[in-house]
């Protein structure tokens, strides 16, 4: 495949396989524990609930940035994990 292609898999000779960066965020909350993905729905959070909808981070859309970061928190203070 050509070294501009987007899509994850590609093989470089030194480098390793390539992931979108998106892919590579859902891996580092998996990482990390996270169990849920609060966002704005717009054309970003579309595709992290994308990539997240295979995994075990769930997204969870919100109205408003405001209304995320207060789920968020209140996620992660009832919870044993970051939210």
């Amino acid at each position: 495949m050509a070294v501009s292609d987007p899509f994850p898999g590609t093989l470089f000779s030194n480098r390793g396989t390539r992931m979108r960066g998106v892919k590579a965020v859902i891996e580092t909350l998996k990482a990390h524990g996270a169990e849920y993905l609060f966002g704005v729905p717009g054309s970003t959070f579309v595709l992290f609930a994308e990539f997240a909808g295979g995994d075990d981070v769930k997204a969870i859309p919100t109205r408003g940035e405001r209304a995320a970061a207060c789920n968020g928190g209140t996620e992660s203070r009832n919870g044993v994990r970051l939210g």
